[in-house]
């Protein structure tokens, strides 16, 4: 980010909520006031790696590709022969290198992969507010404990947890004025069961909002004395194959439009999740920059006008190793102004080592 600010060029991330349609017209609904007030949302990324060889996140060593005339043996020496490549480029191992999600300092964690993202999509949802505190529970529940296919477990050598829970408390709109004024945001992360995917439900005392796997989003109307409650609108994202476009249906779950229902059916791998529209923007800003920051100052000519710059991805990671923090010391860890402040040289993990005497 400095770095940036310094040269005057544009830095972006890829979180990609923030070039979603989807995400932008949910996130309209919750601007107006339609959910209520919002005390709660839960967010989660589940997948189920019990499986024998089921493991995605396993590339190591890697299996053969006889397509190639190419034997396991073989291809395994070919990428140890790169060992040096890889020392260089600050890896300690082959296997590091290719199955790099699985170690703590290059992956950090089912957190940092998955978790930053959900935490993006709350902050989103908030109004992109800083969280107050958070606390948490990993461990490896599954790789690594005794009992069916131990052996095979004793034998995985990952580092990270495969099973996190994390709850954050964020400030609501009156939090200035009230500390009690407090939405909890829970974080779940599990590695042996995929029945919610991923996605993240918002709930308010007017309406709830689930997001679901990126694509759809889905609202349910609180009951009141004056009407009762239940679904109310979906939501789609669906490329449209003629004009090459996003194109955004809407319709009552009790009467889908036919459009609605043909997109519905015929939805497959169709749903924009927001990449494209992602690196559409940065080339946009990059080739309209000055159009629209004209000799701006350092600042704006870095950030003005990225949706996800360096500054809110920087959030969104300092969150995720909070809570990494927060696990491992098993304590709840409250935020500092200044890890959010890229002049700032304090870190959630030099101020949690001194709180807790750690190095």
């Amino acid at each position: 980010i400095r770095r940036a600010r310094e040269t005057g060029l544009l830095l972006a991330v890829g979180h990609q909520r923030h070039y979603s349609v989807l995400y932008e017209n949910a996130n309209q609904i919750v601007e107006q006031g339609l959910l209520g007030d919002i005390k709660f949302i839960r967010a989660q990324w589940h997948r189920n790696n019990s499986f024998p060889g089921r493991d995605s996140w396993v590339k190591y060593p890697p299996k053969p590709k006889r397509e190639w005339g190419v034997t396991s043996n073989e291809e395994i020496a070919g990428i140890k022969d790169q060992l040096e490549l890889v020392q260089k480029l600050g890896f300690e191992s082959v296997e590091q290198f290719v199955d790099w999600r699985l170690f703590a300092n290059t992956g950090g964690g089912l957190m940092a992969e998955l978790g930053s993202h959900q935490m993006d999509a709350a902050s989103i949802f908030l109004g992109k507010v800083h969280p107050v505190a958070v606390s948490g529970y990993g461990a490896k529940n599954f790789y690594g404990v005794k009992g069916v296919g131990s052996e095979d477990k004793q034998k995985d050598k990952r580092e990270i947890d495969d099973h996190i829970y994390v709850t954050y408390e964020f400030p609501g709109p009156h939090h200035a004025e009230d500390e009690d004024d407090i939405c909890i945001v829970t974080y779940s992360s599990i590695s042996t069961n995929r029945f919610e995917p991923y996605g993240e439900t918002v709930y308010g005392s007017r309406a709830t909002l689930a997001m679901k796997t990126e694509k759809e989003a889905l609202l349910w109307k609180e009951s009141s004395p004056w009407s009762p409650g239940g679904p109310d609108q979906r939501l789609y994202v669906v490329d449209n194959a003629s004009g090459g476009g996003p194109a955004l249906d809407a319709y009552e779950t009790s009467a889908p439009s036919t459009a609605a229902a043909r997109a519905q059916t015929g939805i497959g791998d169709k749903i924009s999740r927001g990449y494209r529209e992602e690196m559409e923007h940065f080339a946009f800003i990059i080739r309209n920059f000055q159009n629209y920051y004209p000799g701006g100052t350092e600042i704006s000519r870095a950030e003005g006008g990225l949706r996800c710059n360096g500054v809110i991805a920087m959030a969104d990671a300092v969150m995720a190793l909070t809570a990494n923090l927060a696990m491992k010391h098993k304590t709840r860890i409250e935020f500092r102004d200044e890890w959010f402040d890229p002049l700032s040289d304090a870190t959630p993990e030099e101020d949690v080592a001194k709180m807790t005497g750690t190095v």
